[in-house]
């Protein structure tokens, strides 16, 4: 019996890479996923697919599209649009390797791989930043009634931010807290943060109607760079991403997220999570 991909509600692992692939050869798209299919349990390895492989694929689909920045954005937000999105995962770096290894021969000539993001876990689910990433996820059957349609797939949205962390940690042990609307020390929001919090900016309950997701964000590096791979999904389309980010971007009332202040999104992408 078909089910959803277990990863969307999985806890987040040890260690995990996203694979962002372009179509190389539009001839032979069937065959390549074929010669990945057997491999692809929804659990170590997730899959995605973005608008231009639906299209081939002439799946009827009137929820995903492409990333465009919102209207009236004066940030420069890139859109990456990849055909294909794999997120492996496990508890070993030393698996990704060959995992990705794996994939990669399977994929040769037909699918080019453009990007990779290596991820892992910090501490018992941070931010590079120190603070709790994800404190008001919904759980349980709230998760599943979030994140998972009625056909047992989901949409995802993958924005990696890039963080100035030398920035962030000028800043004084108060400022920092203010900038999250969380105390650092015990996770309790802060009732009187400025309007520009992250918290308040992006508090689920507050939009109408409420932008609920389930997040399954994660710290990344390269060896040079490093932030936050955010990563949610939703079972109708990315309503509930583009109003919280909308806010973020202070095109409702003019304040900007207090995250930009040491941050910057580098890529953003949307995909459609096939039922396995």
């Amino acid at each position: 019996m078909s089910k959803f991909q277990g990863a969307i509600l999985a806890p987040i692992p040890a260690f995990a890479r996203h694979l962002l692939w372009k179509i190389q050869d539009l001839a032979k798209v069937e065959f390549a996923l074929d010669a990945i299919k057997e491999f692809i349990d929804g659990e170590k390895i997730a899959i995605g697919y973005g608008k231009k492989l639906v299209d081939l694929l002439g799946i009827e689909n009137n929820q995903l599209k492409a990333f465009h920045p919102p209207v009236g954005a004066q940030r420069d937000i890139p859109s990456n649009e990849y055909d294909l999105w794999l997120w492996i995962r496990s508890a070993e770096i030393g698996e990704l390797v060959h995992l990705q290894q794996l994939l990669e021969s399977k994929l040769a000539g037909l699918f080019v791989l453009e990007d990779v993001v290596q991820c892992f876990k910090y501490k018992e689910g941070r931010d590079l930043t120190g603070y709790e990433d994800g404190t008001e996820n919904p759980v349980d059957k709230d998760a599943l009634n979030v994140a998972v349609g009625d056909m047992n797939d989901a949409y995802a949205v993958l924005q990696i931010w890039q963080h100035n962390l030398n920035r962030f940690h000028s800043f004084t042990p108060e400022e920092k807290d203010l900038l999250i609307g969380r105390r650092l020390k015990d996770n309790e929001e802060i009732e009187d943060a400025p309007d520009s919090a992250h918290v308040k900016r992006t508090a689920q309950e507050s939009f109408e109607p409420e932008a609920f997701m389930v997040r399954r964000s994660m710290p990344w590096s390269d060896g040079c760079s490093s932030g936050l791979a955010f990563l949610s999904f939703e079972k109708n389309g990315m309503n509930a991403f583009e109003s919280q980010f909308k806010r973020m971007l202070g095109l409702e009332d003019g304040v900007e997220d207090g995250l930009f202040r040491f941050s910057v999104p580098i890529k953003t992408s949307y995909f459609w999570i096939p039922e396995v």
